[in-house]
């Protein structure tokens, strides 16, 4: 394997998108797995204000996936992020701490 491989993930309000790309000494990015299972996090966030057992107990299993897979790739740095429904919930600290 030549050049580094890198991967993010965007957990987002209904999907939990990774992306592993491998970087080229030459500049070029080969995308090696784009993957963009539906997880629903934000499912009732409107509402109450929190994210549900449901949700954060699909979200973690498809994170464990995801983090599995970004090692057999030779991933060594994984950077994930949460978007509005991960932001805005009031028990965000508790349930992805």
């Amino acid at each position: 394997m030549t050049g580094n491989t890198v991967g993010v993930i965007d957990l987002g309000t209904n999907t939990a998108l990774m992306l592993v790309g491998r970087i080229k000494p030459c500049g070029k990015i080969i995308i090696l797995t784009d993957e963009p299972p539906t997880v629903r996090l934000g499912h009732g966030v409107d509402s109450t204000g929190l994210l549900n057992s449901g949700a954060i107990d699909r979200a973690y299993k498809q994170l464990k996936i995801y983090a599995t897979g970004a090692a057999h790739l030779g991933v060594m740095n994984l950077i994930a992020w949460g978007t509005s429904a991960v932001r805005d919930a009031l028990n965000k600290a508790e349930s992805l701490g």
